[in-house]
This record gives structure tokens, sequence and C-alpha cells, in this order.
């Protein structure tokens, strides 16, 4: 008897813990698209910040360099330069897209009064499609900085 009631006691348990997350996937569908997206932006957060500490660091040796009056080899020279003018383009591809984000959501509060799913789930997509374009070029934009970084003294 005691093991039926415990037996019980458990699967109540469990449906009770269970339905609330059910029935929020069917009032809110677009629940794993919203956690997509905040996943995406920390990424996308965590590459900017590495990004700014490359940028960082090249300044510094730009600025040892040149205190020490050494000079770059012309290949070197040429090779930077390319690079440069890489990561020049890839910049203005991450500024092609700059305000999308927020262009796609102004409307969605009021989609999500009034339940317009398909709607909603449409633009959580192409919002997440849009912050995976810019975290590969921000990925891309890294390796650049860090080939940079490498040739440099």
């Amino acid at each position: 008897m005691k093991k039926l009631w415990t037996t019980m006691l458990a699967v109540m348990l469990l449906l009770l813990a269970v339905l609330p997350v059910s029935a929020l996937e069917t009032q809110r569908p677009w629940r794993s698209a919203v956690m997509e997206m905040r996943k995406n932006r920390l990424d996308n957060q965590e590459l900017g910040t590495e990004n700014k500490r490359l940028r960082l660091s090249i300044r510094e040796q730009l600025i040892e360099l040149k205190e020490s009056g050494q000079t770059l080899e012309d290949s070197v020279k040429l090779e930077l330069k390319a690079l440069t003018e890489q990561l020049k383009e890839k910049a203005a591809l991450l500024k092609a897209t700059q305000g999308d984000i927020r262009e796609l959501t102004i409307g969605l509060k009021e989609l999500i009064e009034k339940k317009e799913t398909e709607e909603i789930v449409a633009i959580y997509n192409q919002v997440i499609e849009i912050q995976e374009y810019r975290n590969g070029v921000l990925k891309e934009i890294n390796v650049l900085l860090n080939k940079i970084k490498e040739l440099l003294p």
C-alpha cells in the first residue's frame, strides 16, 4: 500500500512538473527560437569582445614598433595592406546588416498580442539568419586580426 501511494505521488509530481512546460510550448511555440536568438546574441558579443581585444593588442604592437624605430619588410607591408583591405570588406558586410534586426522586430509586440504565431516564428527565423551571418563575419574578422597580429614583430 505504501509503495502504491509513493508511486502515485511520484507520478502526480512528475505530471505537475511537465504540464507547465508543455503549456508554455503550446502558448508560445516560438520559445525555442527566442532561446536561440539569445544564444546567438551572446556569441556575437563574445566575438565582438575578442575583436576589440585583438585590435588593442595590434595597436600596442604597432606603437612599440614605432617607438623602437624598427621598420617592416616590404613583403610584410604588402601582406598587412592586403589583410587590412579584407578587414574593410568584412566591416562593410557587418555595416550592411546593421539595424536589420531592429527593423524586423519593430511590430513584433503587436503580433505577439494578436497571437500571429506563423508571422512571429518567421520573423524570429529571419533574425536568427542575420545573427548567424554576422557571427560568421565576426569570426572571419577575428581570423584576419590574428593573421595581422602574427605578422607584426
